[in-house]
């Protein structure tokens, strides 16, 4: 976890000479209607549509809305039920049968003082001593989240802010993957010695971790995407090769080979995680690659 600290050191001194763009036109290469694509923070408030140049306006043109994966769909209870079995710990094991004594010792101190309860509690016990680690980092991880993103407001996302708005203006809305692919990359096979490396780097950790998620956020609302893309780096205790392989590489290259066919058919506001953007496996590079052209957005002028 040493390469992680100094990412996040090396991160705070990090300064980008412009701010990046969220909101980008898509046109030429055979488009008769432009498209377009933003890039969003899966957490952040519906509310913040309103600050990003021409988003609204954006969403208002086009014909259909296309994101990583159908969010309203996600939410419906075999899914649910799903999420929550890949969620648990194998073979009926508990969390105290993971980890050691003295790592027990240290998670329990840090959810008394996180959230006033801890595994000695027997309800908090029942409750949540079968999930895997990777899960109860996802967990505290959010929780961090919600006390850092200004207006944070449970459901209320800006994601789902676009396909739901979509739908109420009668317009198709389309995914880039299954909700059955993102649950295998988010809940693969465990690997329990690095989930529990993550886990209690939390713990270990706390004001390094909490810094890392208010520079994530920082680096969002200032539309600045490569502070971002290094944050979640950071973040995740993976080398950036490794970080960007399993979470933006392979499934950029798959989105770019499905974007010409949905644009061609109908224009489309495509919106993806914000790291999906930015370096030379981003977005933007690959869709100017394709013979687009891709172009900031800037006003709402801008959008026709």
């Amino acid at each position: 976890m040493k390469r992680v600290i100094l990412s996040i050191l090396a991160l705070a001194l990090f300064v980008c000479s412009a701010k990046a763009q969220l909101l980008y036109k898509i046109s030429g290469n055979g488009l008769s209607k432009p498209s377009y694509i933003v890039g969003t923070f899966h957490l952040a408030p519906a509310t913040i549509i309103d600050e990003i140049p021409g988003a609204r306006e954006a969403l208002n043109s086009v014909e259909q809305v296309c994101g990583e994966i159908d969010l309203l769909g996600a939410i419906a209870p075999e899914y649910l039920e799903q999420i929550y079995v890949r969620g648990l710990l194998p073979f009926s094991l508990r969390i105290d049968d993971v980890l050691s004594e003295s790592e027990m010792a240290r998670l329990n101190a840090y959810m008394r003082e996180k959230f006033g309860a801890d595994f000695t509690d027997e309800e908090v016990y029942e409750a949540m001593s079968m999930m895997r680690p990777s899960d109860l980092v996802s967990s505290f991880t959010n929780m961090v989240f919600a006390e850092s993103i200004p207006n944070y407001e449970e459901g209320n996302f800006m994601d789902v802010y676009f396909q739901s708005e979509a739908q109420r203006q009668g317009k198709e809305c389309i995914a880039l993957e299954t909700i059955e692919f993102q649950m295998e990359m988010l809940h693969g096979p465990i690997i329990m010695k690095e989930e529990c490396e993550q886990l209690m780097f939390i713990v270990d950790q706390t004001e390094i971790f909490e810094q890392c998620v208010r520079l994530m956020v920082e680096g969002y609302y200032s539309q600045n995407l490569r502070r971002l893309a290094r944050a979640m780096v950071a973040i995740s205790g993976n080398e950036e090769e490794s970080f960007d392989d399993v979470m933006v590489v392979s499934r950029n290259n798959n989105w770019i080979e499905q974007m010409p066919r949905i644009m061609a058919e109908k224009s489309t506001l495509f919106y993806v995680g914000a790291a999906h953007l930015p370096k030379k496996c981003g977005m933007i590079r690959l869709l100017r690659r394709a013979g687009y052209k891709v172009t900031p957005v800037k006003n709402k002028k801008q959008v026709s």
